[in-house]
């Protein structure tokens, strides 16, 4: 685990998970918490500069898709229950669909969007939040960053013990 200032490719900075042990399944905890790290970047741009950038699209598509598997394939939300949506129609061959159209109403795909929407939504108000309460966190791994360009997940956790 890791943090970085360091450009790779499109990105201006990462932030890199390991995989824990033998998993095989997530929580919807995890995946909430997945959300609402997603976004940090964003919210941080937006508490701490005052405006916020194209930095953020790679890890905005990610929480986007999480969010929409969340909603459309796992059952993670209470307002459509567990029913999988999406992908039942389509033929796929060798990489490529044919035909297809939705598998379920313009209504629920309302509902959809609402849901994928909410999620995305609440996990940024959360993160600027925790932001906003942790500043002085905040401060000082942006210092440390400035200074080594990585931090470890060790260094990371190291911050927050008194």
């Amino acid at each position: 685990e890791q943090v970085s200032i360091i450009s790779r490719g499109m990105t201006g900075g990462v932030t890199v998970y390991l995989p824990e042990k033998d998993r095989t399944f997530l929580y919807k905890k995890q995946m909430l918490a997945w959300l609402r790290t997603g976004v940090g970047g964003r919210a941080a741009e937006e508490l701490f500069l005052g405006d916020i950038s194209s930095g953020a699209s790679g890890d905005i598509e990610q929480v986007t898709e999480t969010a929409k598997s969340m909603v459309m394939e796992l059952g993670m939300s209470d307002k459509l229950g567990l029913i999988k949506y999406g992908d039942r129609e389509e033929t796929k061959n060798l990489g490529y669909s044919y035909g297809g159209g939705k598998d379920y109403s313009e209504k629920t795909a309302q509902i959809i969007d609402e849901e994928i929407k909410r999620l995305t939504d609440e996990a940024y108000a959360y993160a600027k939040k925790l932001l906003k309460d942790k500043k002085e966190y905040v401060e000082k791994l942006v210092a440390i960053l400035l200074e080594k360009e990585v931090v470890t997940g060790e260094e990371f956790e190291a911050l927050f013990v008194k």
